[in-house]
């Protein structure tokens, strides 16, 4: 069995350059924003914060991932939310709403959970 732990990524990759809701390469967001730019297929843990590596990619680090969820592979998604404004770039669509497929990845050993 696999879960999320502490300093687990999830890497977020879009099919073009976006407007990165109005943020920075490399600025800080927080779980109340990126709570705001996705929605779940189930819990991340009770505290996580994210970051644009570039227009294309938004990584969520996982820092405390009590509560969270096993992640399966083939199953996991998210979906984006109209309300954190992530448009194309330069803005000319309306905030994205898509849905990801589900997770691909790879996983290291499995460990217990504390």
């Amino acid at each position: 069995m696999f879960f999320f732990l502490a300093q687990d990524s999830i890497k977020v990759k879009f099919s073009q350059d976006t407007s990165m809701g109005g943020r920075t390469v490399g600025q800080l967001v927080s779980k109340t924003d990126v709570d705001s730019m996705f929605n779940f297929h189930c819990s991340l843990g009770i505290f996580y914060v994210g970051t644009w590596e570039t227009r294309q990619i938004f990584v969520i680090t996982i820092w405390n991932a009590n509560d969270a969820c096993d992640p399966i592979l083939g199953e996991f998604s998210l979906s984006v939310n109209a309300s954190g404004n992530i448009r194309n770039s330069p803005p000319q669509s309306a905030p994205n709403e898509a849905q990801s497929p589900t997770l691909t990845g790879t996983f290291s050993q499995p460990s217990t959970r504390c």
